[in-house]
């Protein structure tokens, strides 16, 4: 998956009741059929190491170590994330670690070659789910002595970042979606390095 290297406003850690209702969202919402869809065909290909068709195998292919720059926009063309000025991504292709839509896009790829791709919210940080927005009673919260929570604050929870979307009547509606979740990404890459698998 491509990095979430958006700097946090604010980390503060939630009590592990959070933790627990956070993990029986996800576990309900793959149960109805609305987790993301399963890895795709070119996954299974790289899982077997087979060159993906209709690519130029002198490429880049899955086990290649590739260094990629990177900015990522979204629809109305704002930056959400970018290697520029942090430096480049380098993984092994076809390890996991990158969203699908991204590792995808970078078969067949020659060092120094350019390319700008969308991928739609289904191979990226799948959809957005309503289910995923809870209240939590404000007691339920740990905070540090002397700091106050506000809505747009990022909380970690001890197993992933979610954001306070309002605080009214003594409770607090935290969003548990990537703050990616139903959105199309675009992204223009440069590979600046292929280093081929033996």
């Amino acid at each position: 998956m491509v990095p979430m290297s958006i700097q946090l406003k604010q980390t503060i850690c939630l009590s592990l009741a959070i933790l627990f209702v956070t993990v029986g969202c996800i576990m309900t919402a793959g149960c109805t059929g609305t987790e993301p869809a399963p890895l795709s065909d070119i996954k299974q290909q790289v899982s077997i190491g087979v060159p993906v068709p209709g690519t130029d195998p002198s490429g880049a292919q899955a086990g290649d170590n590739v260094t990629v720059d990177y900015v990522g926009k979204l629809d109305s063309g704002d930056i959400f994330d970018t290697s520029i000025g942090r430096g480049p991504l380098v993984f092994s292709l076809g390890d996991g670690t990158m969203i699908p839509g991204f590792e995808k896009a970078i078969y067949g790829m020659k060092q120094n070659e350019t390319k700008t791709f969308t991928i739609p919210f289904d191979e990226a940080y799948g959809p957005r789910m309503e289910e995923l927005v809870i209240e939590v009673p404000m007691e339920k919260i740990e905070l540090p002595e002397g700091v106050e929570i506000k809505p747009g604050d990022k909380l970690w929870n001890g197993f992933m970042e979610v954001q306070v979307v309002d605080i009214a009547n003594g409770n607090v509606t935290i969003d548990q979606n990537h703050f990616l979740a139903g959105k199309d990404l675009t992204f223009e890459i440069v590979l600046t390095g292929l280093k081929k698998s033996e």
